[in-house]
């Protein structure tokens, strides 16, 4: 029996470090795209496109805190079959004597 492997770096590890970078920098062409496209059309005013894009930057740095948080807390998943331990139920009270 060997040491268990290390916890993963990433909350998530959903694909190598390269094709998470590929994907952000897609996704942050396509919001930009979007975003210009709107002020173009007269649909939004350029200082609420940004004003969106500051409010949805702090709003996601606080659920990827909030998740790093209570996955370093909560630690490593515990071994296959054996769950959390229980308490135990406390002693039924003893009846009165008569």
């Amino acid at each position: 029996m060997g040491s268990p492997p290390p916890p993963p770096t990433t909350a998530i590890p959903i694909a190598p470090r390269t094709a998470r970078r590929w994907a952000v920098v897609a996704l942050v062409g396509l919001n930009a795209g979007v975003g210009w496209g709107l002020v173009r059309r007269g649909y939004h005013w350029p200082l609420d496109v940004l004003g969106s894009w500051c409010l949805s930057v702090l709003l996601l740095s606080g659920v990827a805190w909030s998740v790093r948080r209570a996955l370093s807390v909560s630690g490593p998943p515990r071994e296959a079959g054996r769950g959390p331990r229980l308490p135990r139920a406390s002693p039924a009270p003893a009846s009165p004597d008569r």
